[in-house]
């Protein structure tokens, strides 16, 4: 009877959304963490470089990304002598990968840069870009109905793949998985055609020819580049390494040939990919170990947390405390108080860089004070009540404790948003009536994410709206019958405005 195999891939969630073949990096210079600054270590565990880095990257053609220890705590590239060859001016920036990177100063979309620090271009329509690969780089925007799409841009910065796919990863070997929202998953190639037609529940890039696809959350095959099934069985997933695939059998994972025969068991409780190694990461009975292609324990488990090998070198963690190891399992550096960068961590467990995607800085304050109808400020004037307030702001007149509404900048769902309340500030009886109506109102305006920092340009804005007041003193803007103010700290800013 055929021995049925469920397979589950090793990397996270994170890996299956933003997953781009890794750019390839250098292991002379390892970049290590002791107390809050990074150095660079050689082979032998040699400090070569050492500077007031905050973070580092990897060295990736000839270059590393460092964020220097200033007030802005901006980003540059330092070459393998620690000079930097572009300075740190970036708020955010990305590795290198064929001779591009990205980078974003404050309130600017991404620009991308040459190994010299020449701005080539800014693509102003990008909501985030990736690195590039094959020679295209992928890119998202909003559309109109502020849904992300993506598409995928040249070295010169025009559009070769229009941003239409839900969901895109990285090319690779020529070809890069798109999601059409109504059909599925397929395969396009750098002209943006279609080889392979979108009818996949998901799927995964291609890797030394081959591809995993899903038909369904729990069918899985493995195609070529013509889409010819190679591989499929009661998959659950499957992940491609090397000559090998990583399998799962009975919560324990393993590695299968081409053909779909076991060629080390599964008896492990976590492993990681070959990759281009000889060594590979696995976690036995709670503790980390290094075994090579046969399925032979090299190093045997005994570490608390570990990491890939760079080059003849890993980072280990035993009893809390790191150093590093060489494939004999000797240490080149003692445990000690070192922190693993991030940078290291990733390539580790998904395969690629932590630095791979850069997101716009870009915020259209006016946006924000349409969307939250304070362009209509101008029209207030002193003599209106609170009911022709409420009308003017599109409130309701009837009396509200507290209304609010969550407000979104620019359609970013991920590092942007805005929240504000409408609120009423107490009750007062009309004698005549008897109504309770409010006797005042007031705006209070939440900036998240990387919009904290612009409180200050939204004060400005607003205060140029308040040409119908004059401003007292203590910074309030009175008339006879009411008093506006405004007030701010860090991430909120609140207007008040208060009948006498």
């Amino acid at each position: 009877m055929k021995q049925t195999l469920k397979l589950v891939v090793v990397l996270s969630v994170i890996s299956l959304l933003f997953s781009s073949y890794a750019t390839k990096y250098s292991t002379e210079l390892i970049p290590i963490m002791r107390g809050i600054y990074i150095e660079y270590i050689d082979q032998k565990g040699n400090t070569v470089l050492k500077n007031n880095y905050l973070k580092g990257s990897l060295f990736r053609e000839g270059l590393a990304l460092v964020q220097a220890d200033n007030k802005q705590k901006t980003w540059g590239y330092i070459d393998t002598k620690g000079q930097y060859v572009i300075p740190p001016t970036y708020v955010n920036a990305s590795v290198f990968s064929e001779g591009i990177a990205w980078g974003t100063r404050e309130d600017s979309r991404p620009i991308a840069l040459n190994q010299s620090g020449e701005e080539l271009f800014t693509m102003d329509i990008a909501e985030v870009v990736g690195n590039y690969t094959n020679g295209l780089a992928k890119f998202a925007v909003y559309n109109d109905e502020g849904l992300l799409r993506w598409g995928f841009v040249d070295k010169k910065g025009e559009v070769v793949v229009q941003p239409i796919y839900e969901q895109v990863k990285s090319f690779n070997e020529g070809l890069a998985p798109v999601k059409d929202q109504e059909k599925g998953w397929g395969y396009i190639d750098t002209n943006g055609d279609f080889v392979i037609e979108p009818q996949y529940y998901f799927a995964k890039m291609f890797r030394y020819g081959v591809a995993v696809v899903y038909h369904s959350i729990d069918s899985v095959a493995v195609i070529d580049k013509e889409g010819k099934v190679l591989l499929t069985d009661n998959f659950v997933d499957l992940h491609v390494d090397g000559d090998f695939y990583m399998f799962e059998q009975g919560n324990k994972f393993g590695w299968l040939d081409r053909d779909g025969a076991v060629v080390i068991p599964a008896i492990y409780q976590e492993i990681h990919p070959f990759s281009i190694r000889d060594l590979a990461l696995v976690r036995l009975d709670n503790l980390f170990g290094y075994i090579n292609k046969k399925g032979e324990m090299i190093i045997e488990p005994r570490y608390t947390n570990a990491y890939m090998f760079l080059g003849d070198i890993a980072p280990v963690t035993q009893d809390g405390y790191t150093g590093f190891i060489g494939k004999k399992g000797n240490y080149v550096i003692p445990p000690a108080k070192i922190e693993v960068p991030f940078d290291i961590a990733t390539q580790t467990y998904l395969l690629d860089t932590h630095f791979r995607m850069v997101f716009s800085e870009y915020i259209n304050i006016g946006e924000i004070l349409n969307r939250m109808r304070l362009e209509k400020l101008e029209g207030i004037t002193p003599q209106m009540t609170y009911e022709e307030i409420f009308a003017l702001l599109d409130k309701s007149s009837q009396y509200y404790e507290n209304s609010s509404s969550q407000l979104l900048i620019n359609k970013k769902t991920v590092s942007v948003d805005v929240s504000y309340s409408f609120s009423t500030i107490g009750r007062l009886i009309d004698s005549t009536t008897l109504a309770s109506k409010p006797t005042g109102l007031k705006y209070d305006i939440y900036l998240t994410g990387n919009m904290n920092k612009r409180i200050d340009l939204l004060e400005e804005e607003l205060l140029l709206k308040l040409t119908n007041f004059v401003k007292t003193a203590t910074d309030s803007y009175e008339s006879d019958q009411m008093r506006l103010s405004i007030q701010k700290e860090y991430g909120l800013l609140s207007l008040e405005i208060t009948y006498k």
